[in-house]
């Protein structure tokens, strides 16, 4: 719709005005990251085959070790279509079909790097260990929230949670105030995988209890079971997108070159728009029954209005 549109609104429309302006003028550094400077050998013959070729090699070789490490004669024989890839997928040995995946990627790119003469020996390890250097936060933080997770489990902290919240919350809006807490908890901790790790086993099993307890039909209470998963999810995202220490957020800045804490101040107000209007008008409604047919429609009307009352056309002249 923005696109569409050719709108902006919030600081976005201002910096996406300074930038036309300095385009003509020069005067954009204010928007440049000043500690990304390409160099020429950065620029010199680029190549899209050495990002395609490691990553489809990745793709492909996670699913071959999927298949591999989950094929079951009697499964395969005695089932067809989905529920044949579900079961094997289920029996399978991700952990192995990742971590091989992974070492066949990154050999492929080694080898493409010192083949092609683009790097040396020595800049091509320097590189892999930097890149692995640059996993190591994000490893750290899912093993920790799996730790969390399991302790959890063991000191039951979901059952301890359906006895505060019981009587006390309606639960119906158990998924929006789910929506919100992963929200909070993925800003602040820039991971949206680690926001699931944690609130899954607490959120999922409480929504369900509640729901039956307060004499919701089984029905309405795995519909809030299944709204609050997908609280999860978004939420999730949501704050992972926003936060200025999240992978995705640096490395976003990072690639484009622009100025870090500029692109966080310039997102933030586009995803606060969506959030508020899918919480509202997606997630709070769905909770009380009401069907997607009318809510997806009615969320799609309410942010071309937001875009149309509130978006202004960029141009050189806009400020």
């Amino acid at each position: 719709m923005i696109i569409l549109s050719q709108k902006d609104f919030g600081l976005m429309h201002y910096y996406e005005s300074m930038a036309r302006k300095g385009t003509s003028t020069g005067k954009n550094e204010d928007l440049r990251d000043a500690t990304y400077e390409p160099t020429d050998k950065n620029r010199a013959n680029p190549n899209i085959l050495f990002a395609l070729v490691p990553v489809g090699v990745l793709i492909v070789t996670v699913l071959a070790g999927i298949i591999i490490t989950g094929y079951d004669e009697n499964v395969w024989n005695n089932n067809g279509g989905i529920q044949r890839i579900s079961m094997i997928m289920g029996a399978s040995d991700s952990f192995s079909a990742l971590l091989w995946s992974s070492f066949l990627a990154i050999t492929v790119a080694v080898l493409m790097s010192i083949f092609s003469k683009r790097l040396k020996n020595t800049e091509v390890v320097e590189s892999a260990i930097s890149g692995i250097k640059d996993m190591l936060p994000i490893a750290s933080i899912l093993v920790l929230a799996w730790c969390l997770s399991a302790l959890s489990e063991k000191m039951h902290t979901a059952q301890f949670l359906i006895t505060i919240l019981q009587g006390n919350v309606v639960p119906e809006l158990i998924p929006g105030i789910t929506f919100i807490l992963a929200g909070v908890v993925a800003f602040a901790t820039g991971t949206s995988w680690g926001t699931m790790g944690i609130l899954y086993p607490l959120i999922l099993p409480t929504s369900f209890f509640l729901s039956v307890d307060s004499g919701l039909p089984p029905d309405q209470a795995m519909n809030i079971f299944l709204i609050c998963t997908s609280s999860v999810l978004a939420g999730a995202v949501f704050g992972d997108h926003c936060s200025p220490i999240s992978d995705t957020t640096i490395l976003s800045s990072l690639a484009s070159g622009c100025n870090h804490i500029k692109h966080v101040q310039t997102q933030i107000h586009y995803a606060l728009t969506v959030a508020t209007v899918a919480l509202s008008v997606g997630i709070l409604p769905a909770s009380f029954g009401i069907s997607s047919i009318i809510t997806i429609p009615t969320c799609l009307v309410i942010l071309w209005l937001a875009i149309h009352y509130l978006g202004k056309p960029v141009s050189d002249n806009s400020i």
